[in-house]
């Protein structure tokens, strides 16, 4: 019989449903502390038996069965815990694009280095070119294209994944060929890319046509992965490309009054301190400004903890509660519609 019951990575939200369905004809309370939950089972011609459940801040489980008096018993529920409430985890395939053209290919590469700033890199294999492209340390991806004209990103994805990501976007003509390959990255399957383009549409339909193709295009691979069921140790992943689309959304605003945001550059030059300047009040419709300061509110809140990778990575934030990556995009997707509307341009 198993004992070592530490470290587990479990679907802590089945946990409860697992002890009640072993004891189906016993009686189960539940007490809950600062940290632990306790399980206590009765079961008919048997000692009651308990089980504690403790949540590590690393997102994994383990489960207590030295204690209460019928331990065997507390073993028998945590191994039934661990077989109902094993996590799949899903591990992060490589973006693929069947063609990429070698004009675009060139171009992303030269846009990395000169306009983002990141150490670009070249790598010499056989039948392909490859880049390693940098931010720092954690936060980069390896580019190949190969002689066929297939391209594969490989990296996690962090700021300079979702960059690349966004440059494809406006690079390929057929925009839902990368939102597919982005949805593939993850296994996506049973959610049609037409489906969640439509339901991008209806929750922010004015601020689509700010977005434009291009910026839905980045944005709604974020409505794919909140529907997805899965387990992961991080789900930052999903928030991405919505902080993406928010960012292209804010420049777009700017550039409707002619003022352009380099991109390595942030928006502190326009928003300083999350109010507009006086040079931008005086050119821009107060509703304008208005858009763009609650926008950019949104923004700065979830961008410089998410897309930001410390020198040592263990501090770097994390979003290990699925709910918690469903809340933030959902809140940018709220965030949008609201302002869009009030954009004095939309209106005539």
């Amino acid at each position: 019989m198993a004992s070592n019951f530490s470290d587990l990575r479990l679907d802590s939200d089945r946990i409860e449903n697992a002890v009640r369905s072993y004891a189906t004809d016993g009686k189960v309370s539940v007490k809950t502390t600062d940290k632990y939950t306790q399980y206590d089972v009765v079961l008919p011609d048997a000692e009651p038996a308990k089980i504690q459940v403790f949540l590590k801040n690393n997102g994994k489980v383990t489960l207590h069965t030295k204690v209460g008096t019928n331990t065997e018993l507390s073993c028998l529920i945590a191994e039934h815990i661990v077989k109902e409430c094993v996590a799949v985890e899903y591990v992060q395939k490589p973006l693929s694009l069947k063609f990429l053209s070698e004009e675009a290919w060139k171009f992303l590469i030269s846009h990395l280095k000169d306009d983002w700033k990141f150490s670009v890199e070249e790598k010499v294999i056989q039948h392909a070119q490859r880049f390693d492209v940098r931010k720092s340390k954690g936060d980069e991806v390896f580019l190949h294209r190969y002689n066929t004209g297939s391209f594969v990103m490989q990296g996690k994805a962090r700021q300079v994944y979702g960059i690349v990501a966004s440059c494809l976007c406006d690079l390929v003509e057929d925009k839902r060929k990368v939102i597919e390959a982005q949805l593939e990255s993850y296994s996506v399957q049973d959610i049609k890319t037409d489906d969640i383009l439509k339901e991008l549409a209806e929750l922010a339909p004015t601020a689509s046509e700010v977005l434009g193709e291009t910026g839905i295009a980045i944005l709604s691979p974020s409505l794919a992965f909140i529907k997805l069921d899965i387990s992961l140790t991080d789900y930052a992943a999903f928030v991405h490309p919505a902080l993406r689309g928010l960012e292209g959304y804010l420049k777009s605003i700017l550039a409707h009054y002619d003022y352009t945001v380099p991109n390595s550059a942030g928006f502190g030059d326009y928003l300083p301190h999350g109010k507009a300047k006086p040079s931008l009040k005086a050119k821009c419709a107060a509703s304008d400004i208005e858009a763009l300061e609650e926008s950019y509110a949104v923004y700065h809140k979830h961008r410089n903890s998410l897309f930001h990778v410390d020198a040592q990575i263990v501090t770097t934030r994390i979003i290990e509660n699925r709910q918690e990556a469903i809340n933030i995009v959902m809140e940018i997707m709220r965030t949008l519609e609201v302002t869009a509307v009030k954009l004095s341009y939309l209106k005539k």
